[in-house]
């Protein structure tokens, strides 16, 4: 739970990184030199840097919060690309207020999360076309299917023209549409996994094996023809691990305002990089050798708790080689939060202590709500053991949470 007051604070603070992360997208699609500063996506940048205004602005976002020993609650991650849980909040609020453990003296405030509606509203907001024909696209290689079977669901009960869902690999390319079952559609939201190749470069799963196999859709998104909810900068850059580091960094601050630096120092976790592409780094190999377990490595860009190597668990040999791996670029640096496990009610006999991780979600550059997630190893992730929770917003907190 979560105290209204709390939640606001927390809120605006989102609100403010998010519009830093935007900021970072213009850059990287007008800057050279911020380019060069993800060397992982060299062989995307002519796709993604020629994006137009309108397409670089994260619509959709949801940002991973754990809270320290201090009590403040600090981002891990940004993610951008399309993500999932969203259609979760409800059905695990829900289900928690029916049961027994639900305290039925609590206040609580509305979270727009928790109705999928609102999401499909703002899937519509984004279409060109009115009324929008919606689709719902994962990829036949490695398939991630997350919430689309249930937004699809819900817009097709909602009446007009009838969404699609399907792999990305059987849309149509024309000339001046893409079609679906033979029909255009307007806006498209995409599940499809990302992940580092043994290269070192971004490797989606749209393709196979090579880049030109998706050469159509990256062309397609790239010139606007297929518009997407979440837009090929918001996809790669603002996705990116290596984007949380760039707040930090001069180059980036320089073109932000006072409030926007300030947000980011108070919700941002620490996060740096080493190698050629970084400038200042924050910290040396030699300190992240000395004291791992203040330190998390993270690969560029990855999905569902993949590429996360937290300091305290490692093995002094294996850590040895991360850091290696991240003085070559591959890997970023981000300061371990140091979190307080916390007892979790599995049952009524069962209180482990968990991890927790609370993901503000954004639509539209609001803040709409809350999903909570819990695991007893440090990475906090579903596809990893992990476990979703209620995360309710109160007006005050019951005399039994702890504050």
């Amino acid at each position: 739970m979560l105290r209204s007051r709390d939640y606001a604070a927390l809120a605006s603070d989102a609100q403010l990184v998010l519009q830093a992360l935007e900021q970072l997208n213009r850059l990287y699609c007008d800057e050279p030199d911020i380019q060069a500063r993800f060397p992982e996506l060299r062989h995307l940048r002519p796709y993604i840097s020629h994006a137009t205004s309108g397409q670089r602005d994260i619509p959709l976002a949801r940002f991973d919060l754990m809270r320290g020993a201090d009590g403040r609650w600090q981002m891990l991650e940004s993610n951008s690309d399309c993500p999932g849980g969203l259609t979760l909040t409800g059905i695990v609020n829900r289900a928690f207020r029916a049961s027994d453990f639900y305290d039925r003296h609590l206040v609580e405030r509305v979270q727009a999360v928790e109705n999928a509606d609102g999401f499909l509203q703002l899937m519509r907001e984004r279409s060109p076309r009115q009324p929008a024909r919606l689709a719902f696209l994962w990829s036949e290689f490695q398939p991630l299917r997350n919430d689309i079977q249930t937004l699809h669901d819900r817009a097709l009960s909602l009446g007009g023209p009838a969404p699609y869902i399907g792999p990305v690999q059987s849309l149509v390319f024309r000339e001046d549409q893409v079609l679906a079952d033979g029909r255009p559609i307007d806006l498209a939201f995409t599940k499809i996994d990302t992940t580092l190749g043994a290269d070192g470069l971004i490797h989606w799963c749209a393709w196979r094996h090579d880049p030109e196999e998706a050469r159509p859709l990256l062309e397609a998104m790239a010139s606007g023809q297929l518009r997407t909810l979440s837009p090929l900068p918001a996809m790669m850059v603002a996705e990116n691990k290596r984007a949380l580091a760039l707040l930090f960094e001069d180059d980036v601050r320089r073109t932000l305002s006072a409030a926007q630096c300030a947000a980011i120092d108070r919700l941002v976790a620490p996060s740096s990089c080493l190698g050629p592409a970084c400038k200042a780094p924050r910290w040396t190999a030699a300190e992240l050798l000395a004291v791992p377990h203040r330190f998390v490595l993270k690969t560029a860009i990855d999905t569902r708790g993949r590429g996360v190597f937290v300091g305290r668990d490692c093995k002094p040999a294996q850590w040895q080689l991360l850091v290696e791996q991240a003085l070559a670029g591959r890997l970023l640096v981000q300061a371990l939060i140091d979190a307080k496990p916390e007892a979790v009610t599995i049952d009524l006999e069962q209180r482990p202590p968990m991890h927790n991780v609370l993901s503000l979600f954004l639509y539209g550059g609001k803040p709409v709500g809350l999903l909570g997630r819990c695991a007893r190893q440090s990475i906090v992730n579903v596809g990893h053991g992990g476990l979703l929770r209620p995360a309710l917003v109160v007006d005050e907190l019951p005399s039994y949470v702890e504050h």
